[in-house]
Formats: structure tokens, C-alpha cells, sequence
């Protein structure tokens, strides 16, 4: 299903370095010596001098300081994130953002990655320096099926400069041998190369069953530029093949036009079944769904691009809670409402490494939104930030589809959460 993006969060670690200098020695003190008091005798009073006034000390003026110029080998700058894809010159990459599928923004991505300098920074929440920091996650797209593609930036360390792409694969999957302890890992026997534009990326491909049914595939591209690693890793599962295809032919060169986009679906006919429904007013009605749902006043709509599906978001001034109403053709319509929160389950698992961590309850509950049972499933969300997001997912089968009512909050909103069970009733 549709969920907010979220990052890496990245821990950027400086060594902090306090000059010393030498403390020179005090010039020694001359021993008092003992003399002899002279008888006293008449002095004449001299007659005053003139002194002359001393002429001012020019000071001299200071030479302007030279910006120091770029590191030789270090011509790093961060790419663009836009509403409708991503470009980087220095990357040679431009992505075009595919229909149906979000685009973390560049206020999303700074706000995740801040937490990981805040040793640096302290308090200082508007510093990043891109330029210097370890690893820069330069954008994050995802599609609904859970499909997605993020592109990082590490700065390799001194002794680690002479590392090729094939060394620092071997590392990637070292590393993910040693974190995915109780899940079997499976790796392509061979790396190969691939063009995104005209860059030539090494690439290697991961499979990691976590033994919920569903495997988590991984295309990991790597070049190195400069004193840098850049990684390309495109996610995706059995069940979102084509989407994972799809983000990879978004690419092309920084001077190229963006990728054309095919024309959007259209939805089918209400007459045939599904129905997108529609508003009157603040109320979105769905025969269909036999559902109608009336937006608080306390609420704003957040409506998204058609792509065939409904897709319907409401939410508070504060920003949560979050309420989204969406439906999910399935591939598999012999699937069963619990078997497809585990293969849910397992795709949100892999956003562990972006610094969220899902954990579902283990029981089922029944639901009842508008007068139609739902399965519900609560899930509890560690932001890595001593912080706490909940979810609550209602879903149910019709006609072929997974008709989904997701509840995202924070604690103490129970107030708000009243307005939610009331905003629903039968169409």
C-alpha cells in the first residue's frame, strides 16, 4: 500500500582535533644589588625640553583571505530533488518520476539526515554540509507496491580511496550477510554493468527471504567518482517485478529531456464493478465501497495524481493524524487478507535501514468502518528518534481488489481519533 517516504538517516562522525603550542619561559629576574647611598649635593633644576610629539604608526591593512579553492579530485555538489523527479550534473543522472509512484522531497530527506549530525551540529537544525558529510542520501522514490529507488553518495575514507566497485560490493554484501541474521541471503553469482544515461554502474543481485513467503530482490549499482561511492539500489518483491523495472528506465543523462510518461489509465466504468467514486462537498461517497466518508472540519483533503485507483487522503492541521482510504488491484486474487499483511509486513521491513522500524502486532482484530467488517492490524513505527508513529490498517477483499483504511497518529491524539470512527458511515 501508499506509505510516506522516509530516508536513511545517516550518522556523520567528525574527529574534533585541539591545537597545542609551547609555553615559552619567563626571561629571568635580575638579583637586587647593594648600593652605597650617595652624600646628598645641589642639582639645578633643569630647564624644560620640548618633546617632540611622535609621529602616528601607520597600521597596516590586512590582505584579503583566499577562498580556498576545491580540493583537487573533490568537485562533489548535491543534486536537485523536484516534485517530478531528480537531476545531478555532477552525477550525470536525471530521473523522471514514474506515474503512480512519490517522491521523498528535499525538506523530507534534510530532516531525516539532520538527526544523524546532530553531534556535529547540536542545535544548529539549518546546517548540512553536503559536502562533508559521509553519506549523502541524494533522493528516495517509491512506488505503491513498495517498489523503490534510492541513490546515496559515501565518502570513502582515506585508507578505503583505492577501493574499486567490485571491492565495495563484496563489502555490501558482507555487511548484509552479518545484519540479516535468521533471513537467507542469496547472491547473483556474477556482478554486471549497466547504463543509467550513459554512466556505466557494477552491479550485483540480492535476494533476502525473511521466510514470510515473499523475497526481497535488490539490484545494487555502484561507481566510484572520485574520492566517492555512488550507489543506485533499486528494491522490489515477486509481486512488484515491473515496477522495479520501470524506476530503472526513468533514468537517463543530466542533459537529456526528462523520460516520457505514457498517458494515465483510465478507471473502469462504475457500471463494471469498481468504482472511483466521488465528492460532494467535504464528503467523499463510494457506492461501490458502500462507504461515505466526511472530512472533519478540523481536516484538510490531500488528493493525489489519478492512477486508477482510489486514493484518498485526509489530515489534520498538525499533520497527523494521517486517514487514507486506497484500493490495490490484486494480482493474486486467491490471496487471503492475512497472507498479504505479511507480504506488506515484509516490504515495510526493508525500510529498516532508512531508519524506521515496523513492528506488527502479532493478532487480528475485526473491524467495522461504515457498516463493512474490515481486518485490522496495528502497527507501531520507531522513528530512531526516541519517537513513536502508529498505524492502523483496516483491509478487506471486493471484486479483486484490497480496499485499505490506514490510520496514522501519534500518542495523545484521542481526541482526534474520536473524529475519525465518526467521520465514516454506509454510503
Amino acid at each position: 500500500m501508499r506509505k510516506k517516504l522516509a530516508t536513511m538517516m545517516v550518522c556523520a562522525a567528525v574527529l574534533m582535533m585541539a591545537a597545542c603550542g609551547e609555553k615559552g619561559e619567563a626571561a629571568p629576574t635580575a638579583a637586587p644589588t647593594v648600593t652605597a647611598t650617595p652624600e646628598p649635593t645641589a642639582t639645578a633644576t633643569p630647564e624644560p625640553t620640548a618633546t617632540a610629539t611622535p609621529e602616528p604608526t601607520a597600521t597596516p591593512t590586512p590582505e584579503p583571505t583566499a577562498t580556498p579553492e576545491p580540493e583537487a579530485g573533490n568537485t562533489y555538489a548535491k543534486g536537485t530533488v523536484t516534485e517530478t523527479g531528480y537531476e545531478s550534473e555532477w552525477l550525470n543522472l536525471r530521473f523522471t518520476l514514474p506515474r503512480g509512484a512519490v517522491m521523498a522531497t528535499q525538506e523530507e530527506l534534510d530532516a531525516l539526515m539532520q538527526q544523524g549530525t546532530e553531534l556535529v551540529y547540536g542545535d544548529d537544525a539549518e546546517k548540512l554540509d553536503y559536502v562533508n558529510m559521509n553519506i549523502v542520501i541524494e533522493m528516495m522514490a517509491q512506488y505503491a507496491s513498495g517498489a523503490n529507488v534510492i541513490i546515496q553518495v559515501e565518502q570513502l575514507p582515506l585508507l578505503y580511496q583505492a577501493m574499486t566497485e567490485e571491492n565495495y560490493l563484496n563489502a555490501v554484501v558482507s555487511n548484509m550477510q552479518n545484519s540479516t541474521a535468521g533471513a537467507e541471503l542469496t547472491v547473483g553469482e556474477e556482478t554486471y554493468k549497466l547504463a543509467l544515461g550513459e554512466e556505466e554502474y557494477t552491479g550485483v543481485s540480492l535476494g533476502t527471504d525473511y521466510g514470510t513467503g515473499v523475497i526481497i530482490y535488490q539490484e545494487y549499482l555502484v561507481q566510484k567518482i572520485e574520492n566517492r561511492m555512488v550507489s543506485v539500489v533499486v528494491t522490489y518483491t515477486d509481486l512488484s517485478v515491473e515496477d522495479g523495472k520501470t524506476l530503472i528506465t526513468m533514468f537517463g543523462s543530466y542533459d537529456s529531456e526528462p523520460v516520457a510518461l505514457p498517458e494515465p489509465t483510465e478507471a473502469p466504468a462504475a457500471g463494471d464493478g469498481f468504482d472511483m467514486g466521488s465528492w460532494n462537498g467535504t464528503t467523499y461517497e463510494n457506492k461501490w465501497l458502500n462507504l461515505r466518508f466526511t472530512v472533519p472540519e478540523t481536516a484538510s483533503v490531500v488528493t493525489g495524481e489519478e492512477t486508477g485507483e482510489v486514493s484518498i487522503e485526509a489530515t489534520w492541521e498538525q499533520g497527523v493524524p494521517v486517514v487514507q482510504i486506497m484500493t490495490e488491484e490484486l494480482l493474486d486474487e486467491e490471496i487471503t487478507i492475512e497472507e498479504y499483511i505479511g507480504e506488506l509486513e515484509a516490504a515495510l521491513g526493508t525500510m529498516a535501514a532508512s531508519g524506521l522500524v515496523y513492528q506488527f502486532d502479532e493478532e487480528f482484530t475485526t473491524v467495522e468502518l461504515g457498516g463493512q467488517e474490515y481486518v485490522g492490524v496495528a502497527a507501531t513505527v520507531d522513528l530512531g528518534t526516541g519517537t513513536y508513529m502508529y498505524q492502523d490498517y483496516c483491509l478487506r477483499k471486493q471484486d479483486g481488489y484490497i480496499v485499505a483504511v490506514i490510520v496514522t497518529y501519534m500518542d495523545g491524539m484521542d481526541a482526534e481519533l474520536d473524529e475519525v470512527v465518526s467521520a465514516f458511515a454506509p454510503y
